[in-house]
């Protein structure tokens, strides 16, 4: 669709350029060789005076844990299906409304038809909660990511390829939970089996995930030193991936990774006549804030 729209010559001309990107486009989605992840602005919340004080650690998080989104995959659903029930682990939309309503892309009359929160009562369920789940959706990366971190929430990952911004500048290790995709799935119980045959096609019972979500969240919880240190690691990086946060340093971090990448990918191919092929470029042709 962009090459479409830009037209081939134009496409070439950009191939040398650094795009900054939210999540790596798939396949030659983009023209340019060098892609470095940046993280997503959310404009909504940067008006607020005192948006920095929701990161102040120790304040009231009544709500263990908190997702609202579209059900997509088979995490989303099985959170929903698992944890949406009380005593709730998560506040989450049911999923035919979720379905058809997310944070974006909904009006707010049509919000407000499907029960669905808007965008100040979505934030502030994200500041009464301890963690933010931010599970796989239509790609790995997710703008609740920052959306968590601007409101203090410890994010939780469930999206076994997305990492954070600037992984190299910024040690989200200490301020962010990880949980793989399939650990929170239903376990496949053991094929039945007669002298080596399978007993019919159809799908056995299914056991419990191998984590338990819930009982995971509250032992980090209840250990109020592991929780502090979270949460003062979390305030301290904030200005490192929240361009809205007072003294954010996202503008010198992607302009440090632009520079990396146009001193080890892009110059190769800029002595190369215009509209001539570009030379073939060698790992790595693409930075998730990692070095090469």
């Amino acid at each position: 669709m962009m090459k479409g729209m830009l037209g081939g010559e134009l496409w070439e001309l950009l191939s040398t350029a650094i795009h900054a990107v939210h999540s790596v486009p798939r396949g030659r989605a983009s023209p340019s060789r060098c892609q470095i992840s940046i993280p997503y602005y959310n404009p909504s919340f940067a008006a607020a005076s005192e948006a920095w004080r929701w990161r102040v650690p120790g304040l009231p998080r009544p709500t263990l844990a908190h997702f609202r989104g579209r059900i997509m995959n088979r995490v989303r659903a099985q959170l929903v299906r698992s944890h949406a029930q009380p005593p709730n682990l998560i506040q989450a939309a049911h999923p035919s409304t979720a379905a058809r309503c997310n944070l974006n892309k909904c009006s707010s009359k049509a919000k407000e038809k499907v029960g669905f929160p808007q965008q100040s009562v979505h934030f502030e369920e994200m500041r009464h909660s301890t963690f933010c789940l931010v599970p796989a959706g239509d790609s790995p990366p997710s703008s609740r990511l920052y959306l968590a971190i601007a409101a203090g929430c410890i994010p939780v990952f469930i999206s076994d390829q997305f990492e954070g911004a600037f992984a190299t500048s910024v040690p989200w290790a200490t301020f962010s939970l990880r949980v793989a995709e399939t650990d929170v799935l239903p376990s496949a119980a053991p094929t039945s089996v007669d002298g080596g045959r399978r007993l019919g096609k159809r799908r056995g019972p299914q056991g419990p995930p191998a984590v338990n979500l819930t009982a995971h969240l509250a032992a980090v919880a209840a250990d109020t030193a592991s929780l502090a240190a979270l949460q003062r690691a979390l305030q301290t990086h904030a200005p490192s991936v929240l361009w809205e946060a007072p003294g954010s340093r996202c503008g010198h971090h992607a302009l440090a990774l632009a520079t990396h990448a146009l001193r080890r990918v892009c110059l190769a191919t800029q002595e190369a006549p215009i509209g001539a092929p570009a030379p073939s470029i060698q790992q790595p042709q693409v930075y998730f804030g990692r070095p090469a």
